[in-house]
């Protein structure tokens, strides 16, 4: 699995392609804030999820928020292709 492939593209790089320079910064701190509120809800929320609906009712649940995810990246997803940051923000977005 390369780096194009894991979770951290979805936290770092893909806002990093897709917004403007001007918002940049802030699109990508905004995505890892983000990233650092579910993990710490998860942290929380999963020994009690486990003791309400057993082990195997939450790796289900896990099974189904992280093909959720995946679909969600893969149909929002903006595939620049091989245009550098300035030809992507010059063109229109779909």
């Amino acid at each position: 699995m390369d780096a194009s492939q894991s979770p951290n593209s979805t936290t770092y790089i893909l806002p990093a392609e897709l917004f403007p320079t001007q918002l940049r910064a802030t699109g990508v701190g905004f995505a890892a804030a983000s990233a650092k509120v579910g993990a710490t809800l998860g942290v929380f929320s999963l020994p009690l999820l486990q003791s309400a609906l057993g082990v195997s009712a939450v790796l289900m649940l896990m099974i189904v928020v992280s093909i959720s995810g995946l679909i969600a990246t893969w149909v929002f997803a903006i595939h620049t292709g091989l245009l550098t940051l300035e030809e992507h923000q010059s063109s229109a977005l779909p």
